[in-house]
């Protein structure tokens, strides 16, 4: 879907009285992310008009502690919750390599009605070791 055709949508639910930005929330992650591995948690979304619930109006920034993963490393999907409750999705974030900060911090953008941000500061936990076979 083309830019321009993403910013006419949003426009005409602004002009329609959809819910304002300010009416989305983000919830935390359903998982806490592993540390040395990749990226892959599900951040519910709640209160999204029909016009908002588009993949192209959430922007997804990850930092690796203090390094700023690049934009082809990061992968965002919008799913269906399923508790089919109306405006209610999941936004899952991946990132194609792994996680080497005990900090890792996500800034969420939704943009189609407004703008809203929200900062999400995750810590990984320590990848498990599994004993080596005896």
């Amino acid at each position: 879907m083309s830019s321009r055709l993403v910013e006419a949508l949003c426009a005409a639910g602004l002009a329609a009285g959809a819910l304002p930005a300010g009416a989305v929330a983000i919830a935390q992650p359903d998982t806490t992310p592993v540390w040395g591995r990749p990226l892959d948690v599900k951040l519910k979304v709640s209160g999204l008009s029909d016009l908002e619930a588009l993949p192209e109006c959430f922007a997804v920034d990850v930092l690796d502690g203090e390094t700023s993963v690049p934009p082809m490393q990061v992968h965002t999907t919008l799913l269906p919750a399923a508790s089919g409750v109306a405006g209610e999705r999941w936004l899952r974030v991946r990132t194609s390599g792994a996680l080497h900060e005990p900090v890792v911090t996500l800034h969420v953008e939704a943009r189609c009605q407004g703008r809203f941000v929200r900062t999400v500061t995750l810590l990984p936990e320590p990848a498990r070791l599994e004993p080596a076979p005896g």
